[in-house]
């Protein structure tokens, strides 16, 4: 089955909250990998279990906590515990910044609640031929993409014609026939456009230049070797981690 990671952020409740000692090794960002087959408040709810088994805090209402799905970048909202599994846990950075820090201070929880008007789907834009021989202006192109799409009652049809719609306003790629790009929902499903194009434009920005193989194998699509020029084994490991920067 293919991961899902998420991360847990702890942060001061304010910015003069002063931290006791033995809690000031707290903040920062702990990576977790959940299972695509969890719902998002299971795999929220599995995550903080996790992140509270693994870390101990003295004073725990002297932070806020939250989950995060750096895919798609939004907080997660729990469920009922009963449901939690434990998670492989790790800290990852002392310090959050950017991206990050910005949404867990600004957004508010997602839940799965019927209804709601906000969805987010992901457009995978996978070369299918060396980064050698693609367009100088292509190079920069392959990646994932977020496109948050703010109308209720799309179809997938509809979300996906709208998805590759934004892409393409968003991201100028000169040679379209060099690339496989497709559009996943948070559920993991492949969304195919219908016949008509949808002229429905949406936000759109790249989640990460690299792609896991985990995407790659739900896409079906598979990594193009370069040749004599090939980066590094080293270098093309960077590039695939499924974890985007922040």
């Amino acid at each position: 089955m293919a991961d899902r990671p998420l991360f847990v952020v702890a942060l001061p409740l304010t910015a003069n909250t002063q931290l006791h000692a033995e809690d000031a090794g707290v903040v920062g960002v702990y990576e977790l990998i959940a299972d695509t087959s969890m719902s998002r408040s299971v795999a929220a709810a599995s995550a903080l279990e996790s992140f509270h088994t693994r870390v101990a805090i003295s004073y725990p209402e002297d932070f806020v906590i939250k989950v995060v799905d750096p895919m798609l970048r939004q907080v997660l909202e729990p469920g009922e515990a009963d449901d939690s599994l434990v998670l492989p846990c790790q800290k990852i950075s002392s310090v959050v910044r950017g991206w990050i820090a910005n949404l867990v201070d600004d957004v508010e929880p997602i839940a799965e609640t019927p209804g709601q008007r906000k969805s987010t789907v992901l457009v995978v834009a996978v070369p299918v031929r060396p980064k050698a021989e693609l367009h100088p202006y292509d190079k920069g192109v392959r990646g994932v993409y977020s496109v948050d799409i703010t109308e209720s009652n799309l179809t997938d049809a509809q979300k996906a014609g709208s998805a590759l719609n934004s892409f393409n306003l968003t991201v100028a790629v000169e040679v379209p026939e060099d690339f496989q790009i497709t559009v996943v929902d948070s559920s993991d499903k492949i969304l195919e456009p219908g016949a008509e194009p949808e002229s429905r434009e949406f936000y759109c920005e790249i989640v990460t230049s690299g792609i896991s193989k985990d995407m790659l194998a739900l896409v079906g699509a598979s990594v193009i070797e370069e040749k004599s020029q090939s980066k590094p084994a080293a270098v093309r490991h960077e590039d695939d981690n499924p974890s985007p920067s922040f």
